[in-house]
């Protein structure tokens, strides 16, 4: 598409998925474990027993499990101060949240999944919007591969991999932009290396990321 369609039609859909899940989302109900937080008990058992097929023992017996979780929890937070986070029993951990963090605005994830169709433009690739596609569904195979890998091999080795890997496409993006980008080639090398630094973001940076302030949390 040649016309204003090419911009118009996605962000049609953009703006009518969210609409659409809007809509739908007025028809569920509200979260049983959010009704027990609130003192709802009957919500929250009306809407265990529909999603437990009227097993009132399961359903009792996890409402249980929930008062309970949630107990320990108020009780834990009435203990905790903010201040906390900078003990000796706690610095390892708020240390290990932060660095998440402050690496991910170094590694040049922030560049390829902000600015890469920037970057394509100003070192005028062939194509930039279908590179920017192929980059983002690069991205989507790497958060949903990166999980999996994450469960069958490790976190070890998906770190030590996929941080490697970004390394080295970091050194190549940056040898690539100092030749100054005066061949296709080496445009489409630089494309290549944003698309592959993509995958491996979403594989091991990422998904490691989520499942640490899971964990941390």
């Amino acid at each position: 598409m040649k016309d204003e369609r090419q911009f118009k039609i996605p962000l049609a859909i953009q703006v009518a998925l969210p609409f659409v899940l809007g809509l739908i989302s007025l028809l569920l109900p509200e979260s049983p474990v959010w009704d027990l937080q609130h003192g709802k008990l009957d919500s929250a058992r009306r809407t265990f027993m529909s999603l437990r097929n009227d097993k009132a023992d399961v359903v009792e017996s996890e409402i249980s499990v929930y008062q309970a979780s949630i107990a320990a929890d108020t009780e834990r937070v009435k203990a905790t101060k903010f201040l906390d986070i900078l003990n000796r029993t706690n610095l390892k951990r708020t240390l290990t949240a932060g660095t998440l963090l402050s690496a991910n605005q170094v590694g040049g994830q922030i560049l390829v999944g902000a600015y890469s169709t920037v970057l394509l433009v100003q070192s005028k690739v062939g194509n930039a919007f279908q590179m920017t596609v192929v980059i983002t569904c690069l991205q989507f195979l790497g958060a949903v591969t990166g999980p999996i890998l994450v469960d069958k091999v490790g976190r070890r080795p998906v770190a030590l991999v996929g941080f490697t890997m970004l390394f080295i496409l970091d050194l190549s993006a940056g040898s690539l932009a100092t030749t100054g980008l005066v061949t296709q080639s080496q445009k489409l090398g630089l494309a290549g290396v944003l698309i592959v630094f993509g995958f491996f973001n979403s594989a091991s940076f990422q998904s490691l990321s989520v499942e640490m302030y899971h964990i941390l949390d």
